[in-house]
């Protein structure tokens, strides 16, 4: 059911206390706290669990038995993450290109799963990670991108070569 918000200020008001009314009672939490408190307390919830969200979404542990499960099936997963605020995404769209044109063959392109994935705002991150280990970084490692840089095109094939071998 969607709430509709009426035009007027009060009305609007209305709606929303009808809303914390009604998750209160959900809660069993009616006459045992007030609205002002109940609203801290879920603007609390909401960042804790804002910020376990974007703390265990990036983790490299979880990344990397990803990975490894996804070696298991036979697929190695190379992950391109990159700036959004930026403007990286045609970073991104230069390093899938090389990899895919170098893993061409029908056999292996099935097996190379590439992954966008675009920072929010602005972080500087370009990094690329195969099967969750990371093989190239433009912040943490000073490697540049990788589609102007022989020597970083060559070590992101080898990492992607020797994930493929172990499938």
């Amino acid at each position: 059911k969607l709430l509709r918000f009426p035009e007027n200020k009060q009305s609007t008001m209305d709606v929303v206390s009808r809303a914390i009314t009604s998750a209160k009672s959900g809660l069993g939490l009616t006459g045992v706290i007030e609205d002002d408190d109940f609203i801290l307390i879920l603007i609390g919830v909401v960042l804790v669990g804002y910020i376990l969200y974007y703390k265990y979404k990036t983790s490299k542990p979880s990344q990397a038995k990803l990975g490894e499960f996804k070696a298991k099936a036979g697929i190695v997963q190379v992950d391109i993450q990159w700036c959004g605020g930026c403007g990286f995404e045609d970073k991104f769209e230069e390093a899938k290109t090389l990899i895919d044109a170098y893993f061409n063959d029908a056999k292996e392109k099935k097996k190379v799963v590439i992954n966008s994935l675009r920072d929010p705002g602005i972080t500087g991150n370009f990094e690329i990670r195969v099967n969750g280990d990371l093989v190239h970084s433009m912040k943490t490692q000073r490697h540049g991108f990788m589609h102007n840089n022989p020597e970083r095109i060559s070590a992101v094939y080898s990492a992607i070569d020797k994930a493929l071998k172990k499938c």
